[in-house]
């Protein structure tokens, strides 16, 4: 069966054009988070290398056969449910890879406001509404920290 290179590189374009995207919300919270987040807050990552983590992350995803658009999409989710319920970012957000026994992830770690108490109380009713709404994205965790560095 012969290829549509045109829609390939078309699907390839939208592809690459959602990484982006999506590494720019990573880099920049308040694209995502709105009032939750301070426009001057950025993410750090354990690599230097934007290009490295943004490799990575597409390593993650493609392993999981997980789409960038819909990791976006949760990370919108997280800050609706943040802003609804008021819970600020409170430190620089951390972008890094793991591997274990089951494949390479990549984590995203908000650094909150809430205390730690709080904070395992709020990360279960957003792991209820991802449950909820039959989000379970592979290859790419969120995550709730309490307040971080500046």
């Amino acid at each position: 069966m012969p290829v549509d290179i045109r829609k390939t590189c078309d699907e390839s374009s939208t592809d690459h054009d959602a990484v982006e995207e999506l590494m720019a919300a990573l880099r920049h919270p308040h694209a995502v988070f709105g009032s939750a987040a301070d426009p001057d807050v950025f993410a750090r990552c354990e690599m230097a290398d934007w290009d490295a983590i943004g490799a990575a992350l597409k390593n993650a995803l493609d392993q999981y056969d997980v789409s960038a658009t819909d990791v976006l999409a949760m990370l919108r989710l997280a800050g609706e449910f943040m802003r609804h319920h008021e819970i600020r970012l409170d430190g620089y957000p951390w972008v890094c890879t793991q591997r274990d026994e089951e494949g390479f992830w990549v984590c995203y770690r908000i650094h909150t406001s809430l205390g730690y108490r709080h904070l395992v109380t709020w990360e279960d009713r957003f792991d209820d509404l991802l449950d909820s709404r039959g989000i379970d994205l592979e290859g790419f965790r969120l995550q709730f920290a309490s307040a971080g560095p500046r």
